[in-house]
């Protein structure tokens, strides 16, 4: 493996990944490294950062960009909240997690979350959120932001303004 490259002939593992350098933000999905991201993607986190910290009790921790292990795959959500604020490692589980924040899915990630029962998906993507809530085997729409204002009741109450 070359780090200036990022040249792999086989697949990543997680332990491989994880001892990439510090600050080189990354997932692994099926074996293949996904680096990430752009600045427009970086200013839509840093709303919902704002937005969900400052409304988050204080029993749940908000995280831009952590780790989070699911089986195989390394995935790094724009932004997570977990219910175990003292959590130690490399990465988070999802037992430990509430909800997860995307600003672009194809549809995999939700797919991974849903097979992992994180209760809550947050998709934003146009200036516009929608929120899914993980019950009865499957995720359900929740709620969906309005005029490109997101508004929430669960997991708890939250207003983010989506655009500049």
């Amino acid at each position: 493996m070359s780090c200036g490259t990022w040249r792999h002939i086989r697949p990543w593992s997680v332990d491989e990944v994880l001892s990439l350098p510090e600050g080189q933000r990354s997932e692994l999905i099926d074996g293949a490294l996904s680096l990430k991201p752009r600045l427009e993607h970086q200013r839509m986190v840093a709303r919902l950062l704002r937005g969900f910290a400052a409304a988050a009790p204080e029993s749940l921790e908000v995280l831009p960009g952590a780790n989070l292990l699911l089986g195989d795959h390394l995935l790094m959500p724009d932004l997570v909240i977990s219910d175990d604020p003292i959590a130690e490692g490399p990465a988070l589980r999802a037992h430990q997690v509430v909800l997860v924040a995307e600003t672009a899915d194809h549809g995999l990630k939700r797919s991974l979350y849903a097979q992992a029962r994180v209760p809550f998906y947050l998709l934003v993507e146009g200036g516009e959120a929608v929120l899914h809530e993980w019950r009865d085997g499957e995720y359900h729409l929740s709620e969906k932001s309005d005029a490109g204002v997101l508004r929430l009741r669960r997991p708890f109450a939250v207003e983010v303004t989506l655009g500049g």
